[in-house]
C-alpha cells in the first residue's frame, strides 16, 4: 500500500468531502480515502498494482476537484485559508439581553 496527500482549495463543504469521497471510493484499488473539508486535503492510501497515483489525481479533476499545483517534494502546496486558524469562539451576551430575562418576563 501506498499513501500520499492532496492539497484541494475548493474542498470547503461537508458535501464536497462526500463527493469525493464518493469519487475515490468508487475507484479500484483505493483502500482509503481521509478527507479534510477545514484543511482542504485529502489523504489517499492505494494498492499501486491495482491504480495509479495519476489516475486517482485525473479522476478528482475530471469530478471537478483538481488538486492544486504540487511542490516539488510531490506533495500538494498548502493553501493559506482562515479555516487552517482553529481557535475558540468567544461570544458575550448583551447586557440589555441579561436585564430583559429573568422572573418579571413571566407572563
Amino acid at each position: 500500500m501506498e499513501e500520499f496527500s492532496l492539497s484541494i482549495s475548493s474542498l470547503w463543504g461537508d458535501h464536497h468531502v462526500v463527493a469525493v469521497r464518493d469519487i475515490l471510493c468508487s475507484l479500484e484499488g483505493v483502500e482509503r480515502v481521509d478527507a479534510s473539508s477545514m484543511r482542504h486535503e485529502v489523504r489517499v492510501t492505494f494498492d499501486p498494482e491495482s491504480i495509479t497515483r495519476e489516475r486517482i489525481v485525473e479522476s478528482l479533476a475530471e469530478g471537478g476537484y483538481a488538486p492544486d499545483a504540487a511542490d516539488e517534494g510531490g506533495e500538494a502546496a498548502p493553501q493559506p485559508s482562515s479555516w487552517g486558524r482553529c481557535g475558540s469562539r468567544i461570544t458575550e451576551t448583551n447586557p440589555i439581553d441579561l436585564a430583559m430575562s429573568g422572573d418579571h418576563r413571566k407572563y
